[in-house]
Parts: C-alpha cells; sequence; structure tokens
C-alpha cells in the first residue's frame, strides 16, 4: 500500500505510507513529527520493531512524498488522516506509535477513536509553543536558521549536514509557515488538558530521552493518564535515532506485556 487517496475541502491528494513485516498478526503505525517525514522510523527503529509487529509509515500531509495540502494542520484532521490510514491498512485495532508532533496525533487519535486502539506510545510529547506564531506570509531563511539553531544538537545537525539538506528542509519549512494554514492551526490549537488525557484509556507509554528539552512536559501531564509506564534512554529529543534496538527493545517489552 505505497499511497492512499484522501480529499479534504475539496483538494485530493495521497498519503505516501511504506510498510514492513505485512503478515505480522498485530500492527503498529508509527507517527513522525512535524518537518520530519517516515525515513525518521524507517532507517532506526522500525526494522527492530518489524521482528515482532506489522509496521506501517507515512509521511504526514506536506511532508515528504505526500501531497502539499494547503490547509489541515489542526489536531483534529490529522487524526482523521491517521484514521483512513488505519481503515486502508484493514487492521481493526492496532498499536500506535507518535513521535513530537507525531505523539500529540496519537494522543488525539486514541482520545477520539480509543476503541481501535490498543496501546500507544508517546515519545517525546512537546510543550505547546508559548508565543503566537509570526503571520502567515512573513518567514524568512533568517527564521528558519533560528529555528535551526535552537533544536537539540543531533537534531540540528542532522537538519544543516548538507547544502542540499538545508535547502530542502528550508523549503518544506518556508512552504508550510508561508503557503498554508499552519500558522493559524498552531495558534488555535489548545494544549491538551487533564479531561482531555481522562480520554485515553488505551495503555500508555511516556518515553523520553533522560535530559530532553521535553521533559517538563512529562511533568506537567504524567499524573493525567491512567493507565501508564514512563520510560527513558540515554539522549536528548530524538533519542530513539541514535540508541534504536535499545529503544525499540524497551518499546516491544511495553507493546508485549
Amino acid at each position: 500500500m505505497p499511497a492512499i487517496e484522501i480529499t479534504y475541502r475539496g483538494q485530493k491528494g495521497e498519503i505516501h505510507i511504506q510498510e514492513l513485516n505485512p503478515g505480522a498478526t498485530d500492527t503498529i503505525v508509527l507517527v513522525h513529527g512535524m518537518f520530519g517525514n517516515l525515513s525518521q522510523f524507517y532507517l532506526t527503529i522500525a526494522p527492530f520493531l518489524a521482528r515482532e509487529f506489522r509496521v506501517l509509515m507515512y509521511d504526514l500531509r506536506s511532508h515528504g512524498r505526500s501531497t502539499c495540502f494547503k490547509t489541515g494542520f489542526d489536531l483534529n484532521t490529522l487524526s482523521e488522516d491517521l484514521n483512513r490510514v488505519i481503515i486502508e491498512s484493514g487492521a481493526e485495532k492496532c498499536h500506535l506509535l507518535g513521535f513530537s508532533y507525531g505523539a500529540l496525533i496519537v494522543l488525539k487519535y486514541a482520545m477520539r477513536f480509543g476503541e481501535k486502539v490498543n496501546k500507544v506510545i508517546a515519545l517525546e510529547i512537546p510543550p505547546r509553543h508559548t508565543l503566537p506564531f509570526k503571520d502567515k506570509g512573513t518567514y524568512t531563511f533568517d527564521d528558519f536558521w533560528a529555528f535551526a539553531l535552537s533544536l537539540p544538537p543531533h537534531v540540528r545537525d542532522n537538519f544543516l549536514r548538507s547544502k542540499r539538506q538545508v535547502k530542502n528542509t528550508y523549503n518544506l519549512y518556508e512552504n508550510i509557515f508561508n503557503n498554508t494554514s499552519f500558522v493559524e492551526d498552531m495558534n488555535n490549537e489548545k494544549e491538551f488538558s487533564s479531561s482531555d488525557y481522562t480520554l485515553v484509556q488505551a495503555p500508555v507509554q511516556l518515553f523520553f530521552g533522560d535530559h530532553s528539552i521535553c521533559l517538563p512536559e512529562l511533568e506537567r501531564v504524567k499524573n493525567w493518564i491512567n493507565k501508564k509506564t514512563i520510560s527513558f534512554e540515554q539522549g536528548d529529543h530524538g533519542f530513539f535515532m541514535h540508541r534504536c534496538e535499545q529503544s525499540a527493545n524497551k518499546m516491544i517489552e511495553f507493546l508485549q506485556r
């Protein structure tokens, strides 16, 4: 299933999908973070998870090989995209794993479609952006550069590893910020509250790097989730990309418990 067709507000497009171990009994769907793509998993933890599970990965709208949509970057719409992927996969229930903004997407999905969820792995839940984003159309390379330099070192190095990579990532950044509804959607998105988290009935693994910039968010939400396991691995935001097998083994242990 290399792609599925979706229609949103009259615009038709495709969501690009990759699959590993399609014959496995249980399915896990992996959702990457903003400004990434499915290679965040395909080249890191997915092969290890595929030893035990059918693994589905997809590029978010306007990312990777998926169609560039002008609208629909709110969590409700992105969780609807995830629902389409799950429906097309044929899985009645599945595990979910989300990284960074992808963690918010899978948690939102578990709040809305809990009957379809077995377990949830939330990697590095990000804190809400504290200041409103600038107006759409005003973002420049200087904004991108400031954003890149604010990232944890290993994520920053990946963004800036070559002139070609800088160009490609900036083009994605500039298009999403200046030519889509992303800015409005982010400014309008509300932070999950304690009552929101009570809607998550599936067991959740809260998984963070042991010196992650996102640890304050773990402290904020950990007491609001009933069925939770808190796990750590060495590293910062994106730790699983460097400690692939170790991270995947902890995930598998949680999923098979």
